[in-house]
């Protein structure tokens, strides 16, 4: 039945709204418009290309010896002084070099004698852990790297929303449909408090009347009401898609002030429970 299909919200909180915003796990390099994130697992540099797409970037683009001086000073406590790749490539049309996007050099720092001539694996670049010189390397041998991309103007990540009365950023995880299967992806309490502290955050915690009037605007439905015969076996005695949806929220109690507790710490000093039940729940909003 979809009464059982729930979508998650989450809840980002920041402490000071800074002009550049960075992704989770992440951090800007100081003073530019460019967020990196240092990932200690080695892989293999198609790996790392992988790695570094998953998280919204590139093979880091080093653009400047202000950049390169910054990531060598990381090389030592991020890797262990294993030189780490970086987004620079031989390109397999002719001898020259490009980052990891294709786009032309703006900055090169090449050891001595580099770059060597191409060899079938050697079209690669490490940053050397003694010097911060630029060497060649063979792209099959499994290396920690850096990532690159370039920050956001505002404070939410991309696809949260900002809400400058609470200053925080929310972010609504919609209900997803599988074709092959023809099930929607559902979602339990733990399963959405996890999801959402992947990105740092939290299920949403609400304590106004005015934030709660936000998040309920929020709420919406990837469902289809159009009496579809594809998705009519999800409907409500068949005769629709859905008839309702639900997103989790962070409330566990009863429903009652100062009972309970939210996902994220703080005192349940508000609701908007005519009658609280019982025993402990884990709470929901309705998208209508």
């Amino acid at each position: 039945m979809c009464f059982w299909i729930f979508s998650l919200i989450s809840l980002l909180s920041f402490s000071q709204i800074e002009a550049l915003y960075c992704p989770f796990g992440s951090f800007q390099v100081p003073n530019e418009n460019v967020c990196a994130f240092a990932i200690p697992k080695s892989e293999y540099y198609h790996g790392a290309v992988r790695g570094c797409a998953s998280r919204g970037a590139v093979v880091a683009r080093v653009q400047n010896a202000f950049e390169n001086a910054y990531f060598y000073a990381l090389i030592n406590s991020n890797f262990n002084n294993e030189a780490p790749y970086i987004g620079v490539e031989m390109q397999p049309n002719g001898n020259f070099w490009t980052y990891s996007d294709g786009s032309q050099l703006t900055y090169q720092y090449w050891a001595p004698g580099e770059p060597r001539n191409r060899s079938e694996t050697n079209i690669c670049v490490v940053v050397d852990p003694a010097t911060a010189l630029w060497k060649t390397a063979d792209c099959t041998v499994p290396r920690p790297y850096f990532c690159t991309l370039l920050g956001n103007d505002g404070p939410c990540p991309k696809n949260w929303v900002y809400f400058a009365t609470t200053k925080s950023c929310y972010y609504l995880q919609n209900t997803v449909y599988n074709a092959q299967t023809q099930h929607w992806f559902t979602y339990d309490f733990s399963q959405a408090e996890s999801e959402c502290q992947k990105s740092g955050a939290h299920l949403v915690s609400i304590h106004s009347t005015v934030e709660n009037n936000f998040v309920y605007d929020l709420i919406g439905t990837n469902f289809d009401g159009s009496g579809s015969a594809v998705l009519a076996f999800t409907g409500w005695n068949g005769a629709d898609a859905c008839w309702a949806n639900f997103a989790w929220i962070g409330l566990r109690g009863t429903g009652a002030k100062s009972n309970g507790i939210w996902s994220d710490g703080t005192p349940v000093d508000f609701t908007t429970v005519g009658t609280p039940i019982v025993e402990d729940y884990n709470w929901r909003v309705s998208y209508f």
